[in-house]
């Protein structure tokens, strides 16, 4: 969207509108995505730099983890009603949603304390991360023998399906 755009959106003026893009794409926020031409005037086009945005300043890491875990669960929960619905039948328990959460916020928790040593100012989109996960967890079934054994034992849910 353009400034103009948002602009006439939430109808509030230009600089107004202005200042608080550029404040969200200092923070990361929002990027500029491409120009636009409207009545001779070139405009920035800026887009979300992520799909979803939590945003819990005050909150304890007790909450935060809290969040991430319930997003998790929510997440898995659809997938597996999903599989149900394609004909996998069983595989909507709910001790299959626990042990399924738990290891992923276990192996989210983990990619993220990597990538916050080692990224630098690398800035990771959704996509990007969730295919990082997907590296790492391969990474270390190969590394870690008590590892693969975890996560033989959670593919073990969907041995008799």
């Amino acid at each position: 969207m353009t400034i103009s755009q948002i602009s006439e959106i939430m109808d509030k003026d230009h600089s107004t509108v202005y200042r608080h893009m550029k404040k969200l794409e200092k923070a990361g926020f929002v990027e500029v995505c491409g120009e636009k031409t409207d009545k001779r005037f070139p405009e920035m086009v800026y887009r979300r730099t992520s799909e979803t945005f939590i945003l819990m300043p005050d909150s304890d890491d007790i909450a935060k983890d809290q969040m991430n875990y319930e997003l998790r669960k929510d997440s898995l929960e659809m997938c597996l009603k999903l599989l149900e619905k394609g004909g996998f039948e069983g595989v909507y328990t709910e001790e299959n949603i626990k042990e399924l959460t738990d290891f992923m916020v276990d192996l989210s928790d983990e990619t993220v304390d990597f990538l916050e040593e080692n990224s630098g100012d690398m800035n990771f989109n959704s996509y990007a991360f969730h295919v990082f996960e997907i590296i790492m967890l391969m990474l270390r079934v190969n590394r870690d023998e008590e590892f693969r054994k975890k996560v033989e034992e959670v593919v073990s849910i969907f041995q008799d399906l």
